[in-house]
């Protein structure tokens, strides 16, 4: 097996996937803004990737 890097336009689109979609419905599977799991996501995981949930649901993309 070998490791091949996504093509920047594949990349740009997973993460346009994530913001728009996989992202917000987590968030809100998961308790919506203000849960403990959305603080910890914002907290921990939104540094590293520039995605952190908005009290709306939205995701803001910080281009991390």
């Amino acid at each position: 097996m070998t490791h091949k890097e996504f093509s920047p336009e594949m990349a740009a689109t997973v993460r346009e996937a994530a913001a728009e979609a996989v992202v917000p419905n987590w968030a809100k599977k998961a308790g919506g803004y203000g849960s403990e799991a959305v603080d910890l996501y914002n907290l921990r995981v939104a540094p590293i990737t520039g995605l952190e949930v908005q009290p709306d649901g939205s995701v803001i993309d910080s281009g991390s």
